[in-house]
């Protein structure tokens, strides 16, 4: 084998093992600022919603992959639960023990339950927050006794 040929196949070798190094340590189960604020707002609130409630399905967007993290309570399959805790609209969370009706941002989650939010954090899953932040009206709930009384 010529000389030159070794030398290019040693680098590329290298460079493999190289690519490989960082695809590893990629990989590993570190937690990110998002992550971090993510797991922190998932261990203080609980999203009550219902299943066919499309602002329910834009906040659950919001969390994106980190929708598992949560405790979300589906009003229309929990009413007895949603009754006592007199949810009246969703999405609604409860966070600290109050109660927050509408589509929340990751950044208003983390403000409310005093984690800290990366100010870098604006799309979580390819879902934009301006999005959901511009449907916060009445409009954007929907009542919960149109559902419980069905």
């Amino acid at each position: 084998m010529k000389k030159d040929t070794k030398i290019y196949l040693t680098l590329g070798v290298i460079i493999l093992i190289v690519i490989a190094g960082i695809s590893y340590i990629k990989s590993t189960n570190q937690v990110t600022p998002e992550e971090g604020t993510i797991k922190c707002i998932a261990q203080k609130a609980i999203l009550y919603s219902q299943t066919d409630c499309s602002h329910c399905k834009q906040q659950k967007q919001i969390l994106g992959e980190y929708q598992s993290l949560f405790k979300i309570i589906e009003c229309d399959k929990e009413t007895d639960l949603c009754i006592k805790k007199e949810i009246t609209r969703t999405p609604t969370w409860e966070i600290n023990g109050k109660f927050y009706p509408g589509i929340k941002s990751i950044k208003e989650l983390s403000d409310i339950a005093g984690c800290e939010c990366n100010a870098n954090v604006e799309v979580v899953k390819n879902t934009s927050i301006e999005t959901c932040n511009t449907n916060q009206t009445q409009e954007c709930t929907k009542p919960l006794e149109n559902i419980c009384s069905q």
